[in-house]
């Protein structure tokens, strides 16, 4: 009998070394992605601010000053949701999905309605159409929460550092 529980007990501490590997190994994957990325996002940087008229650079910072608030509300970290629950559905995740999908809408019609009251703020007409453009991510980004989610949850690491800069850029 003792024997038995050694087994088992030995068996829970390899599966939890596994998930222990496999987190080490996602951690290191993602910090050297997030270098990679932060080191190119400087340089695209810089050829921007070098291609663009300094107002044309202010205007999309400007363009910028909404986004993260209609993304939170885009998003409001459904993702997050999904990767915590300890049993999800199939349904569970389509209801998350169009939820996203409402959100998404509301956030992009939001951002493309708003700009012109953000474009009176800050006395610019100029900056609402980059804001209007700029929306569009906030679509684009519910429609990503699903298969982010997915591979999130199931720690595929590797695949998200991957990915990332080809399909979105964001930061995880």
């Amino acid at each position: 009998m003792r024997d038995s529980n050694s087994r088992n007990e030995a068996a829970v501490d390899g599966g939890a070394d596994a998930v222990a590997n496999k987190a080490r190994a996602g951690i290191l994957w993602l910090l050297s992605s997030s270098t990679v990325w932060q080191l190119l996002s400087w340089v695209f940087t810089l050829l921007t601010a070098r291609f663009l008229h300094p107002t044309d650079y202010g205007l999309l910072a400007l363009a910028e000053t909404m986004n993260p608030y209609l993304l939170l509300l885009a998003t409001l970290k459904l993702d997050t949701w999904l990767i915590q629950q300890r049993n999800l559905s199939l349904r569970d995740e389509q209801s998350v999905f169009a939820l996203a999908l409402l959100l998404g809408s509301v956030s992009f019609t939001g951002g493309v309605i708003g700009a012109p009251v953000v474009g009176k703020f800050y006395d610019s007409a100029q900056v609402m159409i980059p804001l209007q453009l700029v929306s569009t991510v906030l679509f684009l980004r519910s429609i990503q929460l699903i298969p982010d989610a997915r591979l999130r949850r199931a720690m595929e690491f590797k695949t998200i550092a991957a990915m990332r800069p080809i399909v979105t850029g964001k930061q995880i």
